[in-house]
């Protein structure tokens, strides 16, 4: 899919998971134009906030968890971040406000970098999106390769390429469409500190708690257009959740 508006540009490849229908295609724009979005991940709780955004008079589309993004941003704008439980890398452009915003989820399972190049800012799921732009040419980051080969992954926000970044997780980025300003960095999310109490409770009583937080995010994984299976690592955490699963599934979990 393509978007092109007025000095800002939109392109996505889809995996289609949820309503695989050309209504829930992307970049999807709202109906004034004045929104448009692309983005990689999955919304878990986009049917709750799908019921709250009609209770507020919003009208859909489609079945995604696309338009939930879009409608919901117009409806809370930044706000609608901290509503998210899921995994996200958001490009949103607002027309009227002359905006882009890049925002990651909270922990950073989707990936999102971004660059300078001139007075264009790129920006992309993976770095091999940004390389193939005219004049765009990254030397190597010496530094970050040396931490790489010692510690086997890139510390920080910096990438091997020198002058390609990571957007931090919990982190949104809000660039002036037309302006070379660095962006203006909103941090909606930090991990809270551990409760101390938490080590006085009963051992039982922690298992089972963690059994009730592990099945709610086992189920809500399984909303899904399209056959949803599971890979086995053989270690502890993906056999929990396959276990979980098979107690959820109406037939074999392959």
């Amino acid at each position: 899919g393509l978007w092109q508006g007025q000095g800002a540009g939109l392109v996505h490849r889809r995996l289609a998971v949820i309503d695989l229908s050309q209504e829930a295609a992307q970049p999807m724009a709202t109906p004034d134009g004045s929104l448009v979005l692309a983005w990689n991940g999955e919304i878990y709780n986009y049917r709750d906030l799908r019921q709250d955004l009609e209770d507020h008079g919003a009208v859909f589309r489609s079945r995604s968890d696309t338009e939930v993004v879009l409608l919901g941003w117009r409806q809370w704008g930044l706000g609608l971040l901290d509503r998210l439980d899921g995994m996200f890398a958001i490009a949103l452009i607002d027309t009227a406000a002359r905006t882009l915003v890049l925002a990651r989820d909270r922990f950073g399972e989707k990936p999102l970098v971004w660059a300078r190049s001139g007075e264009t800012v790129l920006f992309g799921s993976q770095i091999k999106a940004l390389l193939p732009w005219p004049g765009f040419d990254p030397a190597p980051d010496l530094g970050v390769l040396h931490a790489y080969l010692a510690f086997q992954y890139c510390p920080g926000l910096e990438t091997a390429f020198a002058g390609i970044q990571r957007v931090e997780p919990g982190t949104a980025l809000e660039f002036r469409l037309g302006q070379t300003a660095c962006p203006r960095v909103v941090r909606y999310w930090t991990p809270p500190p551990p409760d101390p109490a938490q080590a006085e409770r009963p051992r039982g009583e922690l298992a089972e708690e963690l059994r009730a937080h592990l099945d709610a995010a086992v189920r809500s994984r399984m909303v899904a257009d399209v056959p949803v299976g599971a890979f086995l690592s053989g270690g502890l955490d993906s056999s929990a959740v396959v276990s979980r699963m098979t107690r959820m599934a109406s037939a074999q979990v392959n």
